[in-house]
């Protein structure tokens, strides 16, 4: 009963391990994805909207230029 015990333990050990593994692995691809969908939608933005694009460019880099300035 102890042998059996013991090597069910390990096997339980071993699956959580690849549980794990594989959860990493499905989280950092679905991190991508997300990336890729919202680079994807700030592209479509900027096609759609070329001047309200350049817009929020001037004034966020006019904004930043500040912000650098105050020190």
């Amino acid at each position: 009963v102890d042998r059996v015990t013991t090597r069910a333990h390990g096997v339980v050990d071993k699956l959580a391990g690849v549980a794990a593994s594989a959860t990493e692995k499905f989280g950092a691809r679905g991190e991508k994805l997300k990336l890729d969908r919202m680079a994807d939608d700030v592209r479509d933005y900027v096609r759609e909207n070329p001047l309200t694009s350049i817009g929020i460019a001037v004034a966020g880099g006019m904004l930043l230029s500040r912000l650098l300035n105050l020190r």
